[in-house]
């Protein structure tokens, strides 16, 4: 029951739902090492422990290379999630 709950991950849950081309535009601009972990969870739904065998990092990098880059993710897409919606302009990110 723990390690199932250490892997949930409602923040990629959201990520996955609104996928579109100007988030595939804002994710490409991402460094190396966000991108291809925010790729790796959120589009194609790896686990916090496969992420880091593919990438050959601790499970804890993994972590703090997501959290990262979905910030870096939110600061590029404020304006659009403002306009599609997914946010009020009182709302946060």
């Amino acid at each position: 029951m723990f390690a199932a709950s250490r892997d949930e991950d409602p923040e990629g849950e959201f990520f996955r739902s609104i996928v579109d081309d100007q988030v595939f535009a804002a994710i490409e601009k991402l460094p190396e090492e966000y991108r291809l972990a925010v790729v790796l969870s959120d589009m194609e739904d790896l686990s916090y422990g496969e992420i880091a065998e593919v990438m050959g990092i601790p499970v804890g990098t993994v972590k703090s290379r997501l959290f990262r880059g979905r910030r870096q993710l939110q600061q590029q897409l404020y304006e659009y999630a403002l306009e599609m919606g997914y946010i009020s302009d009182a709302g946060e990110i």
